[in-house]
């Protein structure tokens, strides 16, 4: 395959990689072709696009829910894309959310899925700290059939699945933050920043936020809703920077004071997890349907800040961070998809079913193999030739004089 062939180029020539030399290199890649023509021709028959539009899955086994999902053309391709889960406020209309500024436009341009997550009774089940509350909808499990659902049809990047949420949907992104780290890459949060207590993420989590200072809802200042909790914005802003371990901290308003746009980053973070706030002077409750808000009915942008340009921005340059486990699922799925191995999205432990552990042992036995034949070569490299091994055999005693034998036993 002509994929498998650029991938074994990277392989053998990419700085700072061990030289293999050049059989072994050559086998290495021979060996990823065979993987790919057997792997990739029993997956061939999957059915890689899936049509947009409202679609319907089952929790546990018994509750039926729906989401909605926006497909790009690029998507024919069979590349590997990001996915953008989309939460959408209280009792906000589903099937008017990707109204939300721009977002089906970025979709398109930059390449990525929109899987709108649709709440029971239009609410998601987070309260006060992002905790949920007990006998409401398990909205995580939700979440989580939800990405398998779309991962067994389309080709997906799962080092950059990300949550955008409004609102009680933001709050949602939060909780899913702290409950779904190993899943979700980093969270964009408009008018909903919380910070959850306790946090279980595994790992430092980057979070983009935009929030009114006149939010009557949210409120800025803290306080309001049972659920909204005492902390201002920027002190939860603050707990997150502390979370990810940020070394330093800007505040800056944007273009002049005339702006009534603050910038607020955190930076140089563990695993460059950034917190970043963009407070907007006298802003109101985000709404998507509502005009002279947080944005303009057109062009769905505030004054001086494209929110959904700078969301974008921010998560796709936040994706998961590498680790032990990229290197294993990536293989896997180049099993699945044939495509080049760097590219391709890291999985968890948790969908390995979704794949087959068959395919997964076929690789171990494949790789097994491979390790052999290159330990092999190396160890044929460094073996003496016959001809030095014939010059330095041991002598016969037999072929030795009565003197040279006598010499022999005196040294």
């Amino acid at each position: 395959r002509k994929n498998v062939a650029g991938f074994s180029a990277i392989v053998m020539w990419q700085p700072g990689m061990p030289c293999l030399g050049s059989f072994s290199g050559v086998a290495f890649g021979f060996l990823l072709a065979i993987m790919s023509t057997l792997l990739h021709g029993c997956s061939r028959s999957k059915q890689l696009l899936y049509n947009p539009g409202r679609h319907t899955l089952s929790v546990h086994s018994e509750t039926q829910r729906e989401f909605r999902l926006y497909v790009p053309k690029a998507a024919a391709t069979g590349i590997p894309l990001p996915i953008l889960l989309a939460m959408p406020g209280l009792n906000n209309d589903p099937d008017r959310f990707l109204e939300f500024p721009d977002l089906v436009a970025f979709a398109e341009i930059e390449q990525f899925y929109i899987v709108e997550c649709i709440s029971e009774n239009g609410k998601f089940n987070v309260g006060l700290n992002s905790q949920p509350a007990p006998n409401q909808p398990d909205d995580v499990a939700y979440v989580k059939a939800v990405l398998e659902k779309v991962r067994s049809k389309l080709p997906i990047d799962s080092r950059r699945i990300f949550c955008m949420g409004l609102s009680r949907g933001g709050r949602f992104c939060i909780r899913l933050a702290s409950e779904l780290s190993d899943l979700v890459a980093a969270v964009a949060i408009v008018s909903g920043l919380r910070y959850p207590h306790p946090n279980n993420s595994t790992r430092p989590m980057p979070v983009i936020a935009f929030h009114g200072t006149g939010d009557w809802i949210d409120p800025y200042k803290g306080g309001g809703p049972k659920y909204w909790g005492p902390a201002t914005v920027p002190q939860e802003l603050g707990n997150w920077a502390r979370f990810n371990s940020c070394q330093h901290s800007t505040q800056m308003e944007l273009l002049g004071e005339s702006s009534g746009v603050i910038l607020e980053r955190h930076t140089h973070c563990t695993s460059k997890a950034d917190a970043v706030l963009y407070s907007i002077k006298g802003g109101q409750h985000a709404n998507y349907e509502t005009p002279n808000h947080l944005y303009n009915p057109k062009p769905h942008t505030h004054d001086k800040v494209n929110v959904t340009s700078l969301i974008w921005n921010f998560l796709s340059e936040h994706p998961m961070p590498n680790d032990t486990q990229v290197a294993l699922y990536s293989l896997i799925d180049f099993g699945r998809y044939g495509n080049t191995l760097w590219s391709l999205p890291q999985r968890f432990p948790t969908d390995m079913h979704a794949v087959g552990w068959s395919n997964a042992l076929l690789f171990a036995i494949i790789l097994l193999f491979a390790g052999l034949v290159i330990l092999g070569w190396r160890r044929l490299q460094t073996m003496k030739p016959w001809s030095d091994m014939q010059s330095t055999r041991p002598l016969r005693i037999q072929e030795l004089s009565s003197t040279s034998l006598l010499q022999v036993m005196q040294d």
